[in-house]
C-alpha cells in the first residue's frame, strides 16, 4: 500500500488458468481489463509482459 505505484493483483479465474496471476500497476489497470473483456488480449499475453519484479506496467516497445 506504500508503493507509489500501487500494484494490485490479478487473477485468472477461468478453468484453464484458474490461481495463475500477476501484479498490475493501478494506472495500468483499465488496460487489462478493458482488453480481456472484449477478448482482444488474453490473460496469458498481459502475465509474459510483467516486469522482473513481476509487475505489468505496459507492453514494451
Amino acid at each position: 500500500m506504500t508503493d507509489k505505484e500501487y500494484p494490485i493483483l490479478v487473477l485468472d479465474l477461468f478453468e484453464a488458468g484458474r490461481g495463475q496471476s500477476f501484479r498490475v500497476t493501478a494506472s495500468e489497470l483499465w488496460s487489462i481489463g478493458a482488453n480481456l473483456s472484449i477478448g482482444n488480449i488474453d490473460f496469458e499475453e498481459f502475465a509474459d509482459a510483467v516486469d522482473g519484479d513481476g509487475v505489468f506496467r505496459r507492453f514494451p516497445d
